[in-house]
């Protein structure tokens, strides 16, 4: 892995340096995209929150479906001594 500079100048600008590479003059937005596009994993596992309004819908209804049933419907019940009862 190979660090990441970050260099503010007094005109405002940022510029970026990485090993022998380095952006030039940036914006402060820039600076950010750039090194978030240096730092994100090659999976990029943050894109999972883009969805289109289908997928969004899909999803509520898979949500609402599943809390009407209740989590721990098969345990077991415990007694006022919180020993398990036999069922």
């Amino acid at each position: 892995m190979t660090d990441i500079t970050i260099k503010q100048y007094d005109n405002g600008y940022f510029e970026v340096f990485q090993g022998d590479k380095s952006s030039g003059e940036l914006g402060f937005d820039e600076m950010l995209g750039l090194i978030t596009s240096l730092t994100m994993s090659e999976r990029r596992p943050c894109l999972q929150w883009m969805k289109t309004k289908e997928q969004r819908d899909a999803e509520e209804i898979v949500i609402t479906q599943i809390a009407k049933y209740p989590i721990f419907e098969n345990a077991k019940k415990k007694n006022k001594n919180g020993k398990n009862k036999v069922q």
